[in-house]
Formats: structure tokens, sequence, C-alpha cells
């Protein structure tokens, strides 16, 4: 390559330009504008593998505002012809445009609500744009695009997504690689399952991949194999339920959705735990759920119960600070642990009452970091308490190797501590 052509490449390079994602398929350019107009120069252009971003309080940057900003993504990509599912949720608005025609026009405060059609396309070359809005409070958007597949028939083993979003993985756990996105109500076909029955392998067209068991409703899976190398779970302790009525949830939390109510006097398969063993994952005739320890006799003991916190979380967070202490607890007296950088994307395992620290893993560590510089999709409420420990905002502190624990934040971006919902009577735990 000629020396004045390697020289210009540089100087594009360290002026920070962003070369355009164009006929890329999972590459969109990214432009962040600081007003609602999309007017002028962008402060931001960088290449982004989709239309994503969960800035809290904050903002994508620090030359924009934390509100009343907007950004726009744009990619150009061959498809087959087809009919292809939308999806987007936006805190506020959004707008999404298909070769230069508006089919989601939501340019308004919508309060994270999500929007889905089934779009028509030829086969060619189509230009996507999503630009996005934001006005006050939380700022949080997310899009995603597949072909609109053939459900597997009624008898077959399948499972309908429940959540909004939701990641597919390369291997069963918070561990694996996400390599896919899938959307509410998308129907697939359930190839596999550990041992546990906490996560399925899906298929997705040619792919297959993993997800969290907790956010689809599963059938038919009787004569479903499990060959990911978990251990089938013992039937050695069980637990009673000591309560008249008691919830069986998503989620060890009490913002768990429920699945469905057992009784006082009924026994069921103890097959995991959460850390501080205040929840226990059972399975009751099929169903696996969390039920509160509170209301449960678990015989003989939990000692032999595996703990399952990391699969009871489906949440990633990517690093907005330039360096980042990663601590042995969630306090700035935990011991460093190590540093991670501005970017780097880790799953969370599950946070402090008040949501101002978070668990990570970190590359096969798991260590704590303050929450007021990460970005946790798809929401930080949603994630298990793990630990119920409160903390102020967190000030700037010196690290390790010279690393500050954040970039100072604008008085717009504080984080604000969070009321944590009490325990309830046993009926509605």
């Amino acid at each position: 390559m000629p020396f004045n052509l390697i020289c210009c490449l540089l100087l594009l390079l360290m002026s920070g330009l962003a070369f355009p994602a164009a006929a890329q398929t999972g590459s969109w350019t990214a432009e962040y504008y600081d007003n609602v107009e999309l007017t002028g120069n962008p402060v931001v252009v960088r290449s982004e593998i989709r239309p994503r971003g969960n800035w809290g309080e904050g903002s994508p940057h620090r030359g924009i505002p934390a509100n009343f900003f907007a950004a726009r993504w744009t990619t150009r990509v061959w498809l087959e012809e087809d009919t292809y599912q939308l999806s987007a949720q936006a805190d506020d608005g959004i707008r999404v445009l298909v070769d230069d025609v508006a089919v989601i026009d939501e340019w308004r405060a919508t309060g994270a609500d999500l929007f889905q059609l089934e779009l028509p396309l030829e086969t060619g070359e189509h230009k996507i744009v999503v630009e996005y809005l934001e006005q006050e409070g939380r700022a949080q958007v997310i899009f995603n695009m597949d072909p609109l597949l053939t459900p597997p028939p009624e008898d077959a083993p399948r499972a309908r997504i429940t959540a909004r979003f939701l990641n597919m993985r390369n291997d069963s756990g918070m561990h694996g690689d996400v390599v896919k996105l899938v959307t509410m109500n998308q129907v697939l076909p359930v190839v596999d399952r550990n041992g546990l029955g906490t996560w399925l392998e899906l298929e997705f067209g040619d792919l297959r991949a993993w997800v969290n068991a907790s956010y689809v409703e599963a059938e038919n899976l009787d004569n479903v194999q499990t060959s990911d190398g978990s251990p089938v779970p013992v039937s050695e302790v069980s637990a009673v339920v000591t309560t008249a009525t008691l919830n069986l949830r998503d989620l060890p939390d009490l913002t768990g959705r429920i699945l469905l109510r057992i009784r006082e006097g009924e026994r069921y398969p103890v097959l995991g735990r959460n850390l501080d063993e205040d929840w226990l994952w059972l399975n009751v005739n099929g169903v696996n759920g969390w039920a509160h320890n509170d209301w449960l006799d678990a015989q003989p003991g939990l000692e032999t119960v595996p703990v399952l916190n990391e699969d009871a979380v489906l949440s990633d967070a990517t690093i907005t600070a330039d360096y980042l202490n990663v601590r042995t607890e969630p306090s700035l007296e935990g011991r460093i642990l190590h540093i991670v950088t501005q970017g780097q994307i880790y799953a969370v395992i599950g946070r402090n009452a008040d949501a101002s620290w978070v668990q990570l893993n970190t590359e096969g560590i798991a260590g704590w970091v303050s929450s007021a510089w990460v970005n946790v999709l798809p929401d930080l409420d949603a994630v298990a308490v793990i630990d119920d420990s409160r903390e102020t905002p967190l000030e700037e502190e010196e690290g390790g190797d010279n690393a500050n624990e954040g970039d100072p934040l604008p008085a717009a971006q504080t984080p604000v501590p969070q009321d944590v919902t009490p325990e309830a009577t046993a009926a509605s735990t």
C-alpha cells in the first residue's frame, strides 16, 4: 500500500472519524446529536452492531446533554424476499424508516412502549433508518428485525418468547456469548435443554443457540434431550409449603412474574437456590420457578443444592467510564480485583438493594462495580438483589494504576438511590 495512503488512513483514525457501515449486515452508522431535531453536525459518529442504548439518566457521550438529544442509525442491507418482523422500544420517541418510508412513527414520549409490525419486502438492497428521541428522564432504545418464521407444530417441542427482547447465547449460561437477539411472541423449536431446565437451546433458521428458560413459555419438552453436560437434578432435597398460598415466580425477586401458586402441605423437588438462600428454585409438576424460602421447609438441607444466581439474571452491562475498578464487595472498602475499560460488555450477576452497585462476571471473575459507570440492559431494576447493602451515590476515587472509579458525572446524571419493595405477606410473596 502506498505510503501516502497509509498516512491518510492513520490521520482519519486519529481524528476519530467513523467509516460508514453502509452495506454490511449487522453493522450500522450511528449518529448522536445534541438536539431533538437531528440538525447540524452530529457530536459523535461511530459504527455499532445495532440500534441499542440504555443510558439511564445520562447520555451517550459527554458532549451530549442528559435530556433533549436525538440519535440516528443507518444501514443498507441485502434481504431476500420475505415478511420481516420489526420490534422497537424507546423511552422516549422512535421512528423507523424502510426505504425512506416511515413504518413506525412514534416521535413522542412513549414511556418505553413496545412497537411491533410485520413488513413484506422484496429481494434486494434496502435502506433502514432508526431515529431516537430523548426528552426527559430515562434514556433507552432498542431495535430488532428478523424474518417472520413459521412456528413449529403445536405438538412439537417449542417455546414462545415472553420477554420483549431476549439474548440467544452460544452456551447454556450467562457466560455464553450473545449471538442473536429475539423478540416477544416469536415461537421457536426447542432442540436441547440443560439438566436443571434453566436454559433451553432454540432453533432460529440455521442457528441453534441458548436462552434463559425464565423468559419463555415452553411446551412438549418430555422428549427433549439433555446434552450440555450440566447435572440433571436429583430429588434428595425437597421443600414443603408452610403457608396457605405461595407464589412461584420467574425471578428470585418480588418483581418476578407469577407463574402459578402452590399450596400449604405440597412438596416439590428443590433444584437450585440463590446466593443467600432467600429463594429456592422448585420443580412444580414440570414447571420450574422461584419461591421464597421463608415459606418453605427444605429437607434434609440446602448444602448440596446448586447456586443459580447467574441463571436468574438476563442483563448485560457496558462500561461507560474510561477505567473502572472491579471490587470484592459493593463498597469502596472492597479490595480491587482488576480494572475494566470503557466499551467492554459483561454479564450481570446481581445488584445491591438500592442498585448503586452491580456484580459482573468479568472474564470468569465475579466482582462489584458502581452502577454509576455502567449501562445495564434491559433493565437494572429487574436484576436480582443478591446483597442488601445500600449506599449514597459514588464520589470519584483514585484506583489502581491511577485509574479513577469513573469520570465525574454532571448533576443531571448523578445516580439516585432506588426504593426496594418491602417483604410482602405470605400470600403475595
